[in-house]
């Protein structure tokens, strides 16, 4: 099984040094496909989300990997990660690997379409408070105009749900997020603090260049996690507050929404100092402009509006409008619900 860590250093493009490669970190996370083929050696198929350049493994090189059990995984990557970043820095780069492997198995995919095509529901760019709708439609438009969602889509105010489709459960979606918080950022630290302590120890300008690009890809990758943690903290939060009348639950829930709301301004901010500091290109932006399956070269003003309409909205209500997707242009209705199941109005 070590060798996943190969294979996802390759698909990430975040473990694997390339001055001009570029992934899709903003929504797009690669899927990587793990099964046993009928001599039950492991292999792994990566979708062609990713641009990956000529500075990863060989199909030759992986093919040893999936046709000898008995390489010595170790020894074959402290090879690549010297060739790669020499001897300074080898045993942190293939530690740096490994860390990253581990944090990438600990994500249990909570909502597969906002890991896999995150860019279609603009996750990386909304605001995510417990009462969506506390934004106006005005200001929610600038990425509302992009969103995969017709006007009486309830996705647009409610993260579990696209159009009639559950995604998750919210008990499930509480499971994920613990895991997320216990197993994921762990080893996403620690990934990151050999890669920040890379640049440091770095000699040679190759290996100051390695260092540079890997801190760089591993530091937009955590803020992804960061952001689909968070709409997984949504779901469990606003769902599981609305469905109880249980005051210990609730209150519960209300923690994990302040402290959602507060990490997203926090992640944001932090993602956009990155979108304006890096020189490494970490993520695949449009040339001409922006359409619901890519973002343009405004992203950075698009996290800029999302902070600004986040910030006071911590200790929101939860709420979502259960009749929200009756709300079709032209379709008389006596108007919209302005309680849940259980009661809860709006505040």
């Amino acid at each position: 099984m070590k060798f996943i860590s190969l294979i996802v250093a390759i698909g990430l493009s975040i473990c694997a040094y390339s001055q001009d490669s570029t992934v899709l970190v903003n929504g797009d996370k690669p899927n990587l496909q793990f099964q046993h083929d009928e001599k039950g050696k492991l292999f792994a198929g990566i979708n062609d989300t990713l641009k990956i350049n000529a500075r990863s493994f060989s199909s030759t090189e992986v093919d040893k990997l999936k046709a000898d059990p008995d390489l010595n995984f170790d020894g074959f990557l402290r090879q690549k990660a010297t060739e790669w970043a020499g001897e300074e820095l080898a045993d942190q780069l293939a530690k740096v690997w490994l860390h990253s492997d581990e944090a990438y198995r600990a994500f249990p995919v909570p909502v597969q379409i906002y890991s896999g095509w995150g860019v279609w529901y603009r996750v990386f760019t909304r605001p995510i408070i417990p009462d969506i709708e506390k934004i106006s439609e005005p200001d929610r438009a600038y990425y509302e105009d992009f969103l995969l969602a017709p006007p009486h889509n309830r996705c647009r105010v409610d993260f579990r749900f696209d159009v009639g489709f559950d995604l998750i459960e919210p008990d499930q979606a509480k499971i994920c997020l613990d895991l997320i918080n216990r197993n994921l950022f762990p080893e996403m630290d620690a990934a990151l603090a050999l890669a920040e302590s890379m640049k440091g120890s770095a000699r040679s300008e190759k290996a100051r260049a390695l260092a540079i690009d890997l801190y760089d890809r591993m530091f937009a990758l955590k803020c992804w996690y960061r952001n689909q943690r968070n709409v997984t903290a949504w779901i469990a939060g606003v769902h599981r507050y609305l469905e109880t009348t249980n005051e210990g639950i609730r209150a519960e829930c209300r923690k994990i929404l302040h402290d959602m709301v507060i990490d997203e301004i926090d992640n944001s901010k932090a993602l956009l100092k990155h979108w304006e500091s890096s020189t490494t290109n970490w993520m695949i932006i449009s040339e001409v402009g922006e359409t619901t399956f890519i973002y343009y070269k405004n992203m950075g003003e698009h996290l800029r509006r999302k902070i600004e309409l986040m910030e006071g909205h911590e200790d929101d209500v939860p709420f979502v409008d259960p009749d929200f997707q009756w709300r079709v242009p032209g379709l008389p209705v006596d108007g919209p619900a302005k309680s849940n199941k259980s009661g809860q109005s709006r505040a």
